[in-house]
């Protein structure tokens, strides 16, 4: 036995184990072990409140200064970015600059490609109208001039040989062929039907008549053929009358 308590005397420790959970204190021995001592359960609650109260105070200190906090965060988030995005720059600032470059000169030709077609279709359209004008006029002389030729000639009693001109009045037409594309398909047709019909009647009227007493500029045509001369004329009054109102209908 003495030796026994002598060991226990050297060691402190063993004693405390073998007194765990008794709450009482050995003398001779270490009572700052955590073994030789326990919490109480009252203890062991006060410290969960405790906890539980800490754990309160940081979700409402986070609750009253979330937009804070996150107003931090973004901040910190956009500094770090920014110095990612300044290195990103100083490394491919050569691609980047080339890349920023090439879409505005693509940019700039396309735009004065854009601007050259509008200027383009705007002259179009003002030499398509000053065509359609010119037509029109020239159209309106040959209506008059078909119209008093047939009035004269079914009017008159005693019939007599009588000068029309050999030339047909297209000098506006013949300069305008190759402008007279830029009407429409129907406006095309209407004029070019006109003067063909007037050249056809033209030569007909060389049958009538002789152009060698005229110079070249009139034929004499014979009384015989008056009839047929005014019922020619007043037949080119409605091909001329269609194209007339063809190109008005355009300029309106």
């Amino acid at each position: 036995m003495a030796v026994s308590n002598a060991l226990r005397a050297r060691t402190p420790w063993r004693a405390g184990w073998a007194r765990r959970g008794t709450g009482r204190v050995v003398e001779g021995t270490d009572n700052t072990s955590p073994l030789m001592t326990q919490r109480s359960p009252i203890s062991i609650v006060k410290g969960m409140e405790d906890e539980s109260t800490c754990i309160e105070k940081c979700i409402s200190f986070f609750k009253k200064y979330d937009t804070l906090i996150v107003a931090c965060i973004g901040i910190l988030a956009v500094i770090i970015g920014f110095c990612y995005v300044s290195d990103f720059f100083k490394t491919y600032q050569t691609l980047i600059v080339g890349y920023f470059g090439f879409l505005g000169v693509m940019w700039t030709l396309k735009s004065n490609a854009r601007l050259s077609l509008a200027q383009h279709e705007r002259e179009i359209r003002h030499q398509r109208r000053r065509t359609r004008v010119a037509l029109l006029q020239e159209l309106k002389l040959n209506r008059d001039a078909v119209e008093r030729a047939a009035a004269h000639q079914s009017g008159a009693e005693d019939h007599m040989d009588f000068w029309v001109p050999v030339k047909v009045m297209d000098d506006i037409f013949q300069s305008a062929k190759d402008r007279i594309v830029e009407l429409t398909p129907t406006e095309i047709y209407k004029v070019v039907e006109v003067y063909h019909t007037l050249s056809a009647d033209k030569d007909k009227q060389l049958l009538w008549g002789n152009p060698d007493g005229g110079y070249g500029k009139y034929i004499l045509i014979s009384a015989q053929y008056v009839s047929e001369y005014a019922a020619q004329q007043e037949n080119l009054l409605e091909p001329i009358d269609h194209a007339i109102q063809a190109l008005e209908n355009a300029l309106a």
